[in-house]
């Protein structure tokens, strides 16, 4: 048996004690926060990427080797970049490049592949790391009764 704390050393250990409790439940707390923003900020990708490629593939259909214009090269390096910052150690969407804004834009064939792999990128993210979320609503709820 070990030796004896004073009451003094015991009310002191119980309140280090319970202000270590407190620091680990706000750390918990901040990083669910953190968790529920990512998700939120994933769901907004998923749209506006879902919603450029259903476009982009009736254009595809109609005319595959058409080049792009201006605006959707700039919609899809956002899109590229947006995944790239939620959607980390994926070697698919790691190998994924922003096309260049100068000269020749990229034909609708090629843009339709790399929509595809930033869709199939989240979709594999969202498995992995969110299931247990199932909507945007759930998400704003959740996040409104950690504040």
């Amino acid at each position: 048996m070990g030796p004896r704390l004073t009451p003094e050393e015991l009310r002191k250990a119980k309140e280090h004690k319970k202000k270590e409790e407190e620091e680990m439940e706000q750390q918990l707390l901040e990083k669910r926060k953190q968790e529920i923003k990512t998700r939120i900020r994933l769901e907004q990708i998923s749209s506006e990427l879902n919603g450029l490629y259903q476009e982009i593939d009736k254009i595809y259909k109609k005319a595959p080797e058409e080049p792009i214009s201006d605006l959707t090269v700039e919609n899809v390096n956002n899109l590229i970049k947006d995944t790239k910052e939620i959607v980390k150690d994926d070697p698919y969407i790691d190998r994924v490049k922003e096309f260049v804004p100068a000269g020749d834009n990229p034909e609708y064939r090629d843009v339709i592949i790399v929509l595809r792999q930033l869709r199939q990128g989240l979709d594999r993210f969202k498995q992995i790391y969110f299931s247990h979320y199932e909507n945007l609503s759930d998400l704003v709820a959740a996040l409104e009764e950690e504040e």
